[in-house]
């Protein structure tokens, strides 16, 4: 069941993804799931399997998996061949995933950065555009990923991000005005 939901999502995902997800899921789950029918797997084996990658200090990753598994037993049941999702209710079961904030690019390392996106292959050619974006547009990464082509008007040399779009206090959004963004 895994493995045709890969291949069903797959076709959405970018090549180093789909191999990503794939070999998270022989890593880590099929070692102690994927012997057994799906509709015989309990919350504790999916609980048990995430707990140890949890433990290893990957909680990223095992929320990752456990979001993985959710979206595998939504495809089991759909498909007829379980009754119940098994990983639905172990979000709050696991760690949150610990975020750590990424020290600014120091001037001296802005040169090897800028030869590692121009040529290396580190990035996706998305990635590579997106950050050329960033860098000339001056915009946060959400912003950035938000636009819609009706944001830009290229005769005018203009992106307008709605406010909805910015990063606002919630309750500011409804009264904030558009960020606007010279193209030129």
């Amino acid at each position: 069941m895994a493995r045709e939901w890969h291949r069903i999502k797959s076709a959405e995902w970018a090549t180093r993804h789909a191999e990503s997800v794939l070999l998270s899921l022989e890593r880590y789950l099929f070692p102690a799931l994927g012997n057994r029918p799906v509709n015989a797997i309990e919350p504790q084996d999916v609980l048990e399997a995430l707990r140890k990658v949890e433990m290893s200090g990957k909680r990223d990753t095992a929320k990752r998996l456990r979001e993985r598994c959710n979206a595998i037993f939504r495809l089991a049941i759909a498909s007829g061949l379980a009754k119940y999702n098994p990983a639905a209710d172990l979000m709050d079961a696991l760690q949150p995933p610990v975020s750590t904030k990424h020290p600014a690019l120091r001037f001296d390392e802005l040169p090897t950065f800028l030869n590692a996106l121009y040529s290396g292959d580190n990035f996706t050619l998305q990635t590579r555009l997106l950050l050329q974006i960033i860098m000339l547009c001056f915009t946060r990464v959400g912003e950035t990923v938000r636009a819609e082509w009706d944001h830009l008007d290229f005769e005018a040399a203009l992106w307008t991000i709605p406010a909805e779009n910015r990063k606002l206090v919630h309750k500011l959004k409804a009264s904030a005005n558009p960020h606007l963004v010279p193209l030129f």
